[in-house]
């Protein structure tokens, strides 16, 4: 049995090429399109996530402040903190507690609960309650 060598013509490779040369453009646009797609579907969810601005009691002056360790020892008070960094399922609790007695309170929060809890960071701000960065 004799074999033999199959050689293609040169309309065949051109045909070939031009198959491939189609289906390589053809790739390379599909990824472009979803390359802007995922671009405009991550633009337009910043675009809706809140840009509220958080009332702030006192400007920053640029000087950091020393670390409290400790409040007024010559004085007889308690001093209630709150982290804010997760959930918000005790938050409004907490809240309404010290409403009802009368007693301020300072919470510290996230930057990323803060931005996510706009809503409940004014509330805390209205209530008359100081707020500070936890991390």
């Amino acid at each position: 049995m004799e074999f033999k060598q199959f050689t293609p013509s040169k309309a065949y490779l051109s045909a070939t090429m031009s198959s491939m040369h189609q289906r390589t453009r053809t790739t390379i646009l599909l990824v472009i399109v979803l390359i802007i797609m995922s671009g405009l579907y991550i633009f337009n969810r910043l675009a809706d996530a809140p840009n509220d601005t958080v009332p702030v009691t006192a400007p920053f002056d640029g000087k950091v402040p020393p670390e409290i360790s400790h409040g007024d020892t010559t004085k007889k008070q308690v001093i209630f903190t709150f982290d804010a960094g997760s959930g918000t399922t005790s938050v409004v609790p907490i809240l309404q507690a010290l409403k009802k007695h009368d007693v301020g309170g300072t919470f510290f929060v996230t930057g990323k609960w803060a931005l996510r809890n706009p809503e409940l960071v004014k509330q805390i701000v209205r209530d008359g309650h100081e707020i500070f960065n936890h991390s």
